[in-house]
């Protein structure tokens, strides 16, 4: 085989490899190594210079070669998520085959309530229906409604419990207010109607709601009271219920006009107390005093 370059000269240009296959060298002259020998006072080799340094361009790195760290982030990953499943499986055992832990107990010197109760001559007395209103809401909800003025005639209805299908029936859509009434905690309602005068009727019904979770009797109210001033409504703001908090009258100004029928004029008067609404409607061939339906109105809250 021949050397590249002897001792002492400066690598030159790779000789061509002879035509002889490389089964036909001598295995000692194919595995012997070349001593390199004394390097030239003025070759890169004599100044610490590598050879690849010397030349232009510095030789290709083999494609084949792979980098020891590139598996290195997958094992580490690997490992931690092991070490860490793990050590969640060896804590669960341990603490499941632990007793339970007692919980300390409630930093309280006494209780409020007797711990035995109290026999009848010892029990407090209830509270009155001016102090809870509860014990006054929930009795008979019909003896809460105001009697007929003197000289009207009492109807049929009243004071008599209204179903809610039959309240929602006075509606235009009787459908969508009886499914309203529903969701919103409706529990019951009494009613009383009356005709004065001939020709004026006036029909007043307390509803009652669960607020529980929420204030569904107000948001009744509200929504009532929302459409009111429009054309579908008695078209006008409405006057402040004294004594009440967000009750309002409702007068239409102008009758309520349909082919057939006589024109009719309308007051509504919406007001709240508690959990119960009071939902009062007036009728009448003529135009309806403003004063007449509020000392209704006022005479209804009062009594509630």
């Amino acid at each position: 085989m021949t050397i590249p370059y002897g001792p002492g000269e400066p690598p030159g240009p790779p000789q061509p490899p002879t035509a002889r296959p490389h089964d036909d060298d001598p295995p000692t002259t194919r595995l012997r190594p070349v001593a390199p020998g004394p390097a030239a006072p003025n070759s890169a080799a004599a100044q610490g210079i590598p050879a690849y340094a010397a030349q232009d361009h510095p030789p290709a790195p083999d494609a084949r070669t792979r980098r020891p760290g590139r598996r290195i982030a997958p094992l580490l990953a690997a490992a931690v998520f092991l070490g860490v499943l793990g050590g969640v499986g060896y804590g669960y055992t341990q603490q499941a085959g632990e007793p339970p832990t007692p919980l300390p107990p409630l930093n309280q010197a006494r209780l409020d309530y007797p711990e035995k109760p109290l026999s009848a001559d010892e029990a407090p007395e209830p509270l009155s229906a001016k102090q809870d209103r509860r014990v006054r809401t929930d009795g008979d909800l019909r003896e809460l409604l105001i009697a007929e003025p003197k000289g009207a005639v009492p109807d049929e209805l009243g004071p008599e419990w209204l179903p809610v299908e039959q309240f929602a029936g006075g509606f235009e859509d009787p459908n969508f207010v009886l499914a309203d009434l529903v969701t919103e905690g409706f529990r019951r309602a009494a009613a009383t109607s009356w005709t004065q005068d001939g020709d004026t009727q006036v029909t007043i019904a307390l509803l009652q709601f669960r607020d529980e979770s929420a204030l569904q009797s107000e948001e009744y109210l509200l929504g009532q009271q929302s459409y009111m001033p429009s054309d579908q409504g008695a078209g006008t703001t409405g006057v402040p219920i004294p004594g009440s908090v967000g009750g309002a009258l409702f007068v239409s100004e102008s009758p309520v006009q349909e082919p057939g029928y006589v024109p009719v004029y309308e007051a509504r008067a919406l007001a709240r107390r508690g959990d119960i609404v009071l939902d009062m409607h007036i009728a009448s061939s003529q135009a309806i005093a403003e004063d007449t339906a509020m000392a209704i109105a006022q005479r209804q809250m009062e009594r509630l």
